[in-house]
């Protein structure tokens, strides 16, 4: 059973991970914080954080920048 294959996730994820640093590299952490919530606030997902008894707009800021 040979199929093609049409998509990569992995690669996806790699240019999604590499976009994302080339839009953050040389924020600050509130700066880093901001732009999380943001992409959070605007997502397809937003939905589903306002669904969920404990998610708020207070919880997207204990978003932090990985060191």
């Amino acid at each position: 059973m040979n199929r093609e294959k049409n998509f990569d996730c992995v690669e996806m994820k790699r240019k999604i991970q590499e976009n994302i640093y080339e839009e953050t590299k040389g924020m600050t952490p509130e700066e880093y914080a901001a732009y999380i919530n943001q992409k959070i606030i605007n997502s397809q997902f937003k939905w589903f954080l306002e669904a969920t008894p404990k998610a708020n707009k207070r919880s997207y800021q204990l978003v932090k920048k990985p060191k």
